[in-house]
C-alpha cells in the first residue's frame, strides 16, 4: 500500500510538471499544491443483517447467538476503534488563462481514507440489585446496583483511494484572505476489506442511598471475543461534491511565508460504493479538511 501511495504521488507531480511545460497547453499553468487532512463522513452504510454476515464469515461463532432480546444500536461502538478518520489528501492546481474578472483553476489529486462499508450492532441492558447495607456511622441505608450492557458489533471495513479532479472559481490569491468554490469528481478503488466482529460488556456499579438520587459509580469494560477476517475482493467507490474553501496567507511580507496559505474547507456531496460483500450503497456525504496550500 505504501508503495502504491508513493507511486500515485510521484505520478501526479510528473503529470503536473509535464502539463505545465507542454507548449500546446500554455493556457494551463501549474500554480500550486495542497496537502490536507480531515474527516470524510458518509451515510451509505450497507444494510446487512446477521444472516447476511453469516455468508461472509460462516465460521464466526459470534453470529450463532440469538439477538431476539437485543436492541439495534446504530453507533459503531468498537472499544479500540476502527480508525475511520482522518482522511489524507494531496492536490495539484493549474491556473487557466484568465478571461474577464473570474479566476479559474483545475486540479488533480489523491485522497486516502479508512471506511466502514457496513455495520450491525446490538445491545442489551441487564439491571441487577446486588446487595443492601447500612452505614454504621450514620445508620444510613444504601443499596448496590449493577448495570451490564452486553454488546455485539459486526462490520465490513476497508481502505479507499480516490483520484479527485475538477475545477474551482477563486478570488484573488494575492489577498490575505481568499476563497474558492468549485465542483469535484473522484473515482476510486476499495481494497483491504475486512470482516470484523466483537463481543464486549460495559459494566457500571452504583451505590445509591435509599430515598436519595445521590450515587457513587464506577465503569468497567471487558472484551469477551473478537474476530478479524480479511476479504480478498476489491471494489469500486466514487463521490461528487462541491468543495468550498477559506484560505489565509501566512504573510504578505516574509518571503518564505508569502506563498503559504492555511486552508479550511467543507465539501458536501454524494458518495457511492460497490463491494461484493455489501453490494451497492449510495448516500449523502460531507468532508471537512484543514491543510497547507503553497502557490507560486
Amino acid at each position: 500500500m505504501l508503495n502504491q501511495l508513493k507511486l500515485s504521488v510521484l505520478s501526479i507531480f510528473i503529470f503536473a510538471n509535464g502539463y505545465s511545460q507542454n507548449d500546446s497547453l500554455k493556457k494551463f499553468r501549474f500554480s500550486g499544491v495542497l496537502v490536507d487532512v480531515g474527516i470524510m463522513a458518509t451515510t451509505e452504510y450497507g444494510t446487512l443483517n446477521a444472516d447476511d454476515y453469516k455468508t461472509v464469515a460462516p465460521n464466526d461463532i459470534l453470529l450463532n447467538n440469538s439477538f431476539v432480546a437485543y436492541n439495534r444500536n446504530f453507533y459503531f461502538g468498537e472499544p479500540q476503534g476502527y480508525p475511520q478518520f482522518p482522511a489524507y489528501g494531496l492536490k495539484a492546481f493549474f491556473d487557466l488563462k484568465k478571461k474577464g474578472k473570474i479566476n479559474k483553476e483545475v486540479f488533480l489529486g489523491i485522497r486516502y481514507r479508512n471506511s466502514i462499508l457496513s455495520a450491525l450492532n446490538f445491545q442489551k441492558e441487564i439491571i441487577d440489585t446486588v446487595g443492601y447495607f447500612t452505614s454504621q456511622q450514620t445508620a444510613t441505608q444504601f443499596y448496590q446496583i449493577k448495570n451490564t450492557y452486553s454488546n455485539y458489533s459486526f462490520a465490513i471495513v476497508a481502505k479507499q483511494l480516490f483520484i479527485p479532479f475538477g475545477f474551482n472559481i477563486t478570488t484573488h490569491k494575492v489577498r490575505l484572505v481568499w476563497l474558492t468554490a468549485g465542483l469535484e469528481f473522484a473515482p476510486g478503488v476499495t481494497f483491504n476489506q475486512q470482516y470484523r466482529s466483537l463481543h464486549w460488556q460495559d459494566t457500571q456499579s452504583a451505590i445509591v442511598e435509599i430515598g436519595s438520587n445521590q450515587s457513587y459509580s464506577n465503569f468497567d469494560q471487558k472484551i469477551i471475543a473478537k474476530n478479524v477476517q480479511p476479504l480478498t475482493n476489491p471494489g469500486f467507490c466514487a463521490y461528487a461534491a462541491l468543495p468550498l474553501s477559506l484560505n489565509i496567507r501566512l504573510s504578505k511580507n516574509i518571503k518564505i511565508l508569502k506563498n503559504c496559505n492555511l486552508t479550511a474547507s467543507i465539501m458536501p456531496g454524494f458518495s457511492y460504493t460497490y463491494s461484493k460483500y455489501v453490494n451497492s450503497t449510495f448516500g449523502p456525504m460531507v468532508s471537512s479538511n484543514i491543510g497547507l496550500r503553497i502557490n507560486w
